[in-house]
């Protein structure tokens, strides 16, 4: 199982995070359709972490995630109004506008 991250993400991180700090991508419940995508800058790895590197850079993902989360791709959208990182995925069988909440078929996880 993996992810895809794209460059826009590794080049967003170089100017956020310092050399001790990781972007932890998780899954939560709520939003519009079931699920929400979460984002939070870490310091600390889990044994049960999936580690993405480019360089200095991590993201890093629970492996509890990963069925969810597999095929994949996290990039960084910056828009006129907007900047944010965003999870294209091709489990979902709902998403809202905003690109954050979510829904997956059991068959799917």
């Amino acid at each position: 199982m993996t992810i895809v991250i794209d460059d826009s993400v590794w080049v967003r991180l170089k100017d956020l995070l310092t050399e001790d700090k990781c972007l932890r991508m998780g899954i939560e419940s709520g939003g519009c359709y079931g699920f929400q995508y979460v984002f939070a800058v870490d310091s600390t790895l889990e044994p049960d972490d999936v580690v993405f590197t480019h360089g200095r850079l991590k993201v890093v993902v629970h492996k509890k995630y990963m069925p969810f989360l597999d095929g994949g791709t996290l990039v960084f959208e910056k828009e006129m109004m907007r900047a944010q990182f965003a999870f294209h995925n091709p489990k979902t069988t709902q998403g809202c506008g905003c690109g954050i909440s979510f829904s997956i078929s059991k068959e799917s996880s």
